[in-house]
């Protein structure tokens, strides 16, 4: 179980929270990838059908979970609901790459 807390971002068909691990008090970051929406642009665009995005999802799912790699956001769980998708993924405490990017301007080798 987890405890949900401010939202970190948003895109198109998901929102990522800041939320908490209850059996361990570990941070992460709870991406709720929203079926409706998923399902409403596959409608307006008539190129895709749910059953390939949802395909699409699951594949996602399956490729991140197998990636372990310190550079690459670890997916700790996932599981589902009629509403949404939940992916659990390792929190990054400097916020996302492109926001990371533009305030910095120029990297260091180290970063």
């Amino acid at each position: 179980d987890y405890k949900v807390f401010e939202e970190l971002g948003k895109g198109g068909f998901a929102t990522v929270y800041k939320a908490i691990r209850k059996m361990d008090n570990l941070e992460v970051a709870c991406k709720m990838i929203d079926r409706k929406k998923i399902q409403k642009s596959s409608l307006q665009h008539r190129t895709q059908t749910r059953c390939i995005m949802q395909e699409r999802l699951k594949s996602e799912i399956e490729i991140h979970s197998r990636l372990k790699h310190p550079h690459i956001v670890d997916l700790l769980n996932y599981f589902e609901d009629e509403n949404y998708v939940y992916l659990i993924l390792e929190l990054c405490h400097k916020g996302d790459l492109e926001k990371y990017l533009k305030t910095k301007k120029v990297l260091t080798e180290n970063e």
